[in-house]
């Protein structure tokens, strides 16, 4: 047992290592304490995996982030068998395309790109967008003859239409110079890998033109990993993309067939939540004492747990939540319950989810008088934690997907409120009520029908059949719905 003040403490650091909201842009010494290696992350170093795919919020960014800092690398490497990466110093990262700063295109302009655009319209942009890369990192000389390196560098190459237009004009003398660039990493037994993230955003809300530029990257290089054998992509694409956008024209299937899956096991999930939890507050560790699985202390990634035994995180999970909950074993263990109250429709979690469900566990035990029973997380709290990340997961789909807050508000004023698991024909027709007339092309769904719309949320998770035919909303989807279940996890304290 811990006094009030210990606890609170606790609580605080808690929901201070889990505040992902304000992660993005965090230090690198930050990061690397937070950031977990997995074996399956390895992959993305092998030179002949081009695709990276996975949901949203499975760690994609944190990949592509992970991959260009050389301590980050050093441990997904030690994951690995010996042989499977090319050594360390002999691999470099570098931006192919990302949303952030004023180097590469801005979101607004490869919109415009994508409108109308024939194949090689896309290909001469991403193959401009190359030049430009390899031109910022130096890797082209003013020897080089031919490629005018100050219009590369400068701020007109970060213009589709400038861009295009020089490749057009000179298109031997580029794929020459690329052609040398790659001859010279072959002699120096190098790997140029040109990583390409934040795809989706040039698309939010515009379905059609995201599909153009993700097809357009996608078989571009398609056509040119057998010509360069030392410059590779690492094109990471959300799973959506991937399977609705990517797999379109000649040797894409050959580009795709060693691609890297982002899976999280529930092992995973809870290493990597302990790890970031563990690293952020001495309290913590403190507090974890004694049941933290095995683990290693590394100077750059902090605290690192190493054990491959879901169970062996049990003792931890139980110190953080209790045994059960509830008063007892009915309503479930809660090291089992949170994971499966955190999956999709698709049964797949992602640690977004998990470390955000936690922090605003403790926040709302923070705002709350103390616990008769002395556990520090109430089962009470995780379930109104899971309606609040419930919310936030909504409000990142409509990020993306506008349509979906139409669909949102229409499920959750349904009067009474709707049931799930519920009849599929009944969902199909409440989904076709909804009125699409006054809303503009960007926030009107892809397909409008109820059997259309039903495909699209199952598409992305939010809904799947049941055996019995019945439509069903996993936890994660119910509060931001406005939907219910019967039965479930008391959302009210025990009096």
């Amino acid at each position: 047992m811990i006094d009030d003040d210990q606890r609170r403490t606790v609580l605080r650091a808690i929901r201070e290592a889990c505040d992902v909201d304000h992660a993005e842009g965090e230090a690198e010494g930050c990061f690397l304490s937070n950031y977990l290696p997995l074996s399956e992350h390895a992959r993305v170093l092998e030179p002949g995996v081009h695709l990276i795919v996975g949901d949203r919020g499975a760690g994609k960014s944190e990949l592509f982030r992970a991959a260009a800092i050389a301590e980050a690398r050093r441990a997904i490497v030690s994951l690995t068998a010996p042989g499977r990466v090319p050594p360390l110093n002999a691999v470099s990262f570098v931006v192919g395309y990302s949303a952030e700063g004023t180097w590469y295109p801005a979101v607004m302009q490869l919109q415009g790109a994508a409108s109308g655009r024939s194949p090689r319209y896309l290909h001469a942009l991403w193959l401009g967008l190359l030049v430009r890369c390899l031109a910022g990192q130096e890797l082209l000389t003013r020897a080089h003859s031919g490629v005018d390196l100050g219009f590369w560098q400068s701020r007109e190459a970060a213009s589709p239409a400038n861009v295009t237009v020089e490749v057009e004009r000179n298109l031997d003398t580029i794929i020459a110079e690329i052609d040398t660039v790659d001859e010279g990493l072959a002699r120096q037994d190098r790997w140029l890998c040109v990583s390409y993230d934040d795809l989706d955003r040039i698309g939010a809300g515009d379905w059609q033109a995201l599909g153009v530029i993700v097809q357009g990257l996608v078989q571009f290089w398609s056509t040119h990993v057998r010509r360069w054998r030392r410059i590779v992509p690492k094109i990471f694409l959300r799973r959506d993309l991937y399977d609705r956008h990517a797999l379109v024209g000649a040797d894409v299937s050959k580009l795709a067939a060693r691609r890297a899956e982002l899976h999280w096991t529930t092992r995973d999930l809870y290493a990597m939540l302990l790890k970031r939890i563990v690293n952020g507050s001495t309290d913590l560790r403190a507090y974890l004492a004694g049941r933290l699985p095995a683990g290693v202390d590394d100077r750059h990634l902090g605290w690192w747990p190493t054990s491959n035994v879901e169970s062996d995180y049990e003792p931890a999970v139980e110190r953080l939540c209790g045994l059960y909950m509830g008063a007892g074993p009915t309503k479930g263990k809660a090291f089992t319950w949170i994971p499966s109250h955190l999956e999709d429709g698709h049964g797949r979690v992602v640690p977004r989810s998990i470390v955000r469900l936690f922090g605003k566990a403790a926040d709302i035990e923070l705002r709350s008088a103390r616990p008769r029973d002395g556990r520090l997380l109430q089962h009470t709290s995780l379930r109104n934690a899971l309606d609040a990340v419930s919310e936030s997961r909504i409000e990142e789909l409509v990020e993306e997907f506008p349509w979906i807050r139409r669909v949102a508000a229409h499920l959750s004023t349904q009067t009474p409120k709707l049931q799930v698991p519920i009849d599929l024909f009944r969902f199909r027709n409440v989904l076709s009520a909804i009125r699409w007339e006054d809303t503009g092309a960007e926030d009107r769904a892809p397909e409008t029908t109820g059997a259309g719309m039903l495909g699209l949320l199952e598409e992305l998770g939010v809904v799947f059949r049941r055996h019995d035919g019945r439509a069903d909303v996993r936890d994660l989807y119910m509060r931001g719905f406005g939907l219910k279940r019967k039965g479930g996890v008391s959302r009210r304290p025990a009096r």
